[in-house]
């Protein structure tokens, strides 16, 4: 895969059912207002911008944590983002 969209399209309810089937399996971390705020501005001194933020919000998540590793459809998404967990593109 070389970025953009993946070539997969579900119609809401499939798309509904898939995240409900992949959800029994994770474990959710979330970010508080403090935690999101901190990484906004570390986002803004690494040159973080746009779409990017996002993803380095999920990185933040990743490194909180203490995953290992993350993975993702797109590994350059990620790339430089986290500093501990391994970028693996699935």
């Amino acid at each position: 895969m070389t970025g953009g969209n993946l070539a997969i399209r579900l119609d809401g309810d499939t798309a509904a059912q898939t995240v409900e089937n992949l959800a029994r399996d994770l474990d959710f971390v979330d970010l508080n207002a403090p935690e999101v705020l901190a990484a906004l501005k570390q986002a803004r001194r690494r040159g973080v911008r746009g779409g990017r933020v996002h993803d380095f919000l999920h990185a933040v998540a990743a490194e909180k944590s203490k995953a290992a590793h993350l993975l993702t459809a797109d590994k350059s998404d990620f790339a430089s983002l986290s500093d501990t967990a391994e970028i693996r593109q699935v």
